[in-house]
């Protein structure tokens, strides 16, 4: 919807691609803090003080860990998991072969798990 909404505002249609995935992160990003703060809401109603600073810690270093990778892994990370697009998906918006988007998601998810072990175990 943003995107047909500003398409006018694109001056060089060479750069519809790059401007698009701009648009495309930046909702994503939008996604993200509104979904974190109506998680953050349903936790604090139905689970005990423990649970939801449990669940804040761990939050906050999924939000910390993702924002230190490249932008695409981020970007491919949240539309797979948080918007649920089938790698099918993910590759019409790439414009890249579905494997790539398979081989992307492979390296997207170890970095993230290589990032939160090293900061669980800097914090030990």
């Amino acid at each position: 919807m943003a995107i047909s909404r500003g398409i006018r505002r694109l001056n060089d249609p060479s750069r519809f691609g790059p401007w698009a995935y701009r648009i495309v992160t930046n909702k994503c990003a939008d996604h993200v803090r509104s979904e974190t703060s109506r998680r953050h809401a349903t936790l604090a109603s139905g689970t005990t003080a423990n649970n939801v600073a449990t669940e804040k810690e761990n939050g906050d270093a999924l939000r910390r860990a993702m924002a230190s990778m490249p932008a695409e892994r981020r970007t491919l990370l949240a539309l797979h998991y948080l918007e649920g697009l089938s790698v099918t998906q993910l590759s019409d918006v790439f414009v890249i072969p579905a494997g790539t988007v398979k081989s992307r998601l492979y390296h997207a998810r170890a970095e993230l798990k290589s990032i939160l072990e090293r900061t669980s175990n800097e914090e030990c």
